[in-house]
């Protein structure tokens, strides 16, 4: 057999073992098994280094793994995978004779791991004639630079979808241009589906949301105004009057959403909160009851039940506020929410209730000392209301020891002065007034401890 003869034989050996890797690597990728797949992407990288199948099967491999680590809530090593992910796809790119669909993911890549110089570079010889789907993502790139007009140079070189159209608003917000954001919102809108707009409204609230400049706020109306008849602006109008506490105008937007979207939880859950704030209650629990049916979390729940407590509060309706905060309190047994149903039990007059609450918080060793604290600073104010002082100051002074409550530390000194223990309450006030000498009722309790005599008499 000659070197010719066995050179080639020992390629082709090569290539079956790679080919094997690779077809194991599949089986590998279609059980998701991540570190079977990675096994196999590194034996045939090894075997068959001039395979472009072999670096995409790598790649796969790499942004699998990351996805397990975000997943897993492990975020160290993520940017490098998929820093890694994107040398494996440029590496693919060099071994083919079509390589822009490499070039493509392995920008992708980049854009996902933060790093905007890595991928335009890699992404260059794709933008002279650039594809709607290249250029919004080398725009995505360059906002991600923080280039906004060479993000807004790429995105007019191409046919628009809305795709395009939504990446040209987040430009235009980046630019401060309020009139193209504007027009580009339309038609992102017009064009896409409901994904399209949260993503381009999703940004755009966020930031208002956060502070950002209120100009923006108007966005949403003018786009309104336009595209009129889409639930999911619908929504975001209803969003936008809920922070800002137009209840009426929040229903409006919120019945639109759940009128198109039935079967949709948050539809119904956001109506839950909306409602109350015009005291229709009963339509307020109709719709958490439809929204806990349809697989709203738990905890979203709650807070919607706190809400309504708390609009019915607002409302003086205090019963009907006993009344969720009953039902609260037997789903989620938390410390705070039996305080405030023992403060509400005391406003509709239910003392023994509000003694049991209180109780209940006190003597809950899983609560935290603040709030036990604060719930035997209660209950002593209940016992000296019937005249049990020496029960009373027991309380209070277990209030102050187990978390050294202001209100309790107040309440005692108030106890001592009532009982003519002048010389014990002034170091209690004088440190009150020390730390907040704007605690108006400290200050006159602290005058009555110095000059007792000019308290007058029960009666006048």
């Amino acid at each position: 057999m000659t070197l010719r003869t066995l050179a080639a034989c020992l390629i082709m050996v090569l290539v079956a073992s790679a080919q094997t890797a690779l077809q194991r690597f599949a089986r590998a990728e279609a059980a998701g098994d991540v570190a079977g797949m990675r096994r196999e992407a590194d034996a045939a990288t090894l075997e068959s280094p001039s395979d472009p199948e072999s670096w995409r099967a790598l790649a796969r491999t790499l942004e699998a793994q990351a996805l397990g680590d975000i997943k897993r809530g492990r975020f160290a090593f993520v940017s490098a995978l998929r820093l890694d992910a994107c040398e494996a796809f440029a590496k693919a790119a060099t071994l083919t004779v079509s390589p822009i669909a490499d070039l493509f993911a392995s920008a992708k890549a980049a854009l996902l791991a933060g790093d905007a110089s890595r991928g335009l570079a890699v992404l260059a010889p794709c933008l002279e004639k650039p594809t709607s789907e290249i250029a919004v993502l080398g725009a995505k790139l360059e906002l991600l630079k923080g280039d906004g007009a060479a993000a807004l140079r790429l995105l007019v070189r191409v046919p628009s979808d809305s795709s395009t159209w939504g990446t040209l608003s987040e430009v235009a917000v980046l630019l401060g241009d309020r009139d193209l954001a504007a027009s580009a919102m339309v038609r992102a809108c017009q064009l896409g589906d409901g994904e399209t707009i949260s993503a381009v409204f999703g940004p755009l609230t966020r930031s208002w949301r956060d502070g950002g400049d209120p100009g923006w706020r108007s966005l949403i109306d003018r786009v309104a105004k336009e595209v009129s008849t889409s639930p999911f602006i619908a929504w975001y109008q209803g969003d936008a009057a809920y922070r800002e506490t137009r209840a009426a105008d929040a229903i409006v937007g919120f019945t639109k959403y759940s009128t198109a979207f039935p079967n949709d939880p948050l539809a119904w859950q956001c109506l839950a909160l909306a409602l109350p704030l015009e005291r229709r209650f009963a339509e307020a629990q109709e719709a958490l009851d439809k929204a806990i049916d349809l697989g709203t979390p738990p905890e979203a729940a709650l807070d919607a039940r706190r809400r309504m407590a708390t609009a019915a509060y607002g409302a003086k309706d205090y019963t009907l506020a006993c009344a969720i905060l009953t039902v609260i309190v037997g789903e989620s047994d938390d410390p705070t929410d039996w305080l405030n149903l023992g403060v509400l039990h005391l406003d509709v007059g239910n003392i023994n209730k509000a003694r049991a609450a209180y109780d209940h918080v006190a003597q809950d060793v899983g609560a935290t000392a603040s709030i036990r604290g604060k719930a035997m600073n209660f209950l002593a104010l209940l016992l000296d209301g019937e005249g049990d002082k020496a029960g009373s100051e027991a309380l209070l002074r277990a209030s102050i020891e187990l978390s050294d409550d202001t209100d309790a530390r107040e309440n005692l000194a108030n106890l001592l002065v009532d009982t003519k223990r002048y010389a014990e309450a002034i170091p209690l006030l004088e440190r009150l007034v020390r730390d907040d000498p704007a605690r108006i009722r400290s200050i006159y309790h602290l005058a009555r401890a110095r000059h007792p005599q000019l308290i007058l008499p029960a009666g006048n």
